[in-house]
C-alpha cells in the first residue's frame, strides 16, 4: 500500500472513530474534536429540521428576489426514451420581473439580454446578469454522471478516487444530489447526500459503510474539507439565486473569452468566504472562473472550468473543474463524463435511506 493509501485508510479511521463518541473520554486530542465538529448530534438535527411547507405563492415570495413569474408546463416527446408515448415535464420560466430594474419592466425586455439594458447603478446590472445565468440552465430535469476526482499535494503528488453523482432539479427550490465513491477500496460505498436552499440552511449526509451510519454535516462545518479534497461542503450545493447579493465589478477578457465580472457575497450563515469573484461568459452566459475569499478577506481558493460541452441543444456542462488551494498548494480537478438528462429520478432516489442502499 503506498504512503498516500495508508494516509487515506488512517483519516477514514479517524472519521469512524469519530462517529461513535459517545462516552469518549474529554481529553480527547483537538484532532479529534475537530473531526467531530462536522457531525451535528441528534438534538442539533431536530433543531435545524426543515418543516415542509405547503406550496403556495404566498409561502414562496421574497423581499429580494420573487419567483419567476409566468411559468408554465409544457410536455413533450422524450429525446432520450425509446418507449412510444413517453413524455416529459419542461419548465420554461421568465426572468422574475420584481428582481429587475424598472426600466426592463417598462420596456417589456425581461427575456432581454442584459447588455441591452441600461442600468441605474453596478448591482442593478450584475443580478440581471446572474438571473440570465440561472434562466438558461432552468429546466433540465435531472441528470447523471461519472466523475473522477483526482487530489494533488504541494509536491505534485496524485491520488484518484471514482465516483458517480446524480443531481434532481426541484422547483422553487435548491437541486438534490447524490454522490456515491466506487473507489479506492477503503472509501467504497461512501456516500453524500445534499439538499441545497436558498436562504435556509443545506442539509447535508455522509454515509460511511464501515460503520453503517448515516450522520448529518453541521451547518456550521459547510466550509469544512469533501473528504479530503479542496472542495468545501458548500462548494457542492447547487448554486441559487438568493444565496448571495451581487454586484457588476467590469468586463473582461479570460482565456481569451470576453467576461462580466460580478462579485457575489454569501448571505447564509456559517460560510466560509466573505465573497467570491465570478468570470461569466457574455456569449454563452456560464461561468469559467471563480475566485474565493476567505473570512479574513484573503484569496483562499480559484476554481477554473473547462471543456464546456452543450446538452439537449441548451444546458452547458464542463469536462473539467480545477480547484487550486493557493495557501496549501493543494489542488482537486474533478473530470466529467457520461453526461446523461432527463432520466426519470425520483425523490426516492434522494432520500437518506438511498445512501446506504447506493451503489
Amino acid at each position: 500500500m503506498s504512503k498516500l493509501n495508508s494516509i487515506t485508510v488512517f483519516i477514514l479511521m479517524l472519521l469512524i472513530n469519530t462517529l461513535s463518541w459517545a462516552g469518549e473520554d474529554e481529553k480527547q486530542s483537538g484532532f479529534f474534536s475537530n473531526f467531530k465538529s462536522i457531525f451535528e448530534s441528534e438534538t442539533e438535527q431536530k433543531e435545524n429540521a426543515i418543516e415542509p411547507k405547503p406550496v403556495t405563492n404566498d409561502s414562496l415570495k421574497s423581499d429580494n428576489i420573487p419567483l419567476p413569474v409566468n411559468q408554465e408546463l409544457q410536455t413533450k416527446t422524450n429525446p432520450d426514451n425509446d418507449e412510444k408515448n413517453s413524455v416529459i415535464i419542461e419548465k420554461t420560466t421568465q426572468v422574475p420581473v420584481k428582481a429587475l430594474p424598472k426600466q426592463i419592466i417598462d420596456s417589456d425586455q425581461t427575456t432581454s439580454d442584459p447588455t441591452e439594458i441600461k442600468y441605474s447603478n453596478t448591482k442593478e446590472k450584475a443580478l440581471a446578469i446572474i438571473m440570465e445565468v440561472d434562466r438558461r440552465d432552468t429546466g433540465w430535469l435531472d441528470s447523471q454522471a461519472k466523475l473522477k476526482m483526482i487530489l494533488r499535494n504541494r509536491h505534485g503528488n496524485e491520488h484518484t478516487r471514482n465516483l458517480k453523482m446524480k443531481i434532481m432539479e426541484v422547483q422553487n427550490d435548491g437541486d438534490k444530489s447524490l454522490s456515491i465513491f466506487n473507489t479506492p477500496k477503503d472509501i467504497k460505498g461512501t456516500a453524500f447526500l445534499s439538499f441545497t436552499h436558498a436562504l435556509d440552511p443545506d442539509e447535508q449526509w455522509l454515509y460511511l459503510p464501515a460503520v453503517k451510519r448515516v450522520k448529518r454535516i453541521s451547518s456550521r462545518n459547510k466550509s469544512g474539507p469533501y473528504l479530503g479534497s479542496e472542495f468545501a461542503f458548500e462548494d457542492l450545493s447547487s448554486f441559487e439565486v438568493k444565496k448571495y447579493t451581487y454586484n457588476y465589478l467590469r468586463d473582461e477578457v479570460a482565456a481569451g473569452i470576453d467576461c462580466f465580472v460580478i462579485e457575489a457575497t454569501p448571505q447564509y450563515k456559517h460560510s466560509g468566504y466573505t465573497r467570491t469573484t465570478l468570470w461569466i461568459d457574455k456569449k454563452r452566459y456560464i461561468v469559467l472562473k471563480i475566485d474565493y475569499y476567505d473570512r479574513k478577506n484573503s484569496l483562499l481558493k480559484t476554481q477554473t472550468f473547462h471543456g464546456y460541452k452543450q446538452y439537449l441543444k441548451q444546458y452547458w456542462r464542463p469536462d473539467e473543474m480545477h480547484m487550486v488551494n493557493h495557501n496549501n498548494g493543494k489542488s482537486t480537478t474533478l473530470l466529467w463524463e457520461e453526461y446523461q438528462f432527463r432520466k426519470g429520478l425520483t425523490k426516492r432516489a434522494f432520500d437518506r435511506n438511498s445512501l446506504k442502499r447506493a451503489r
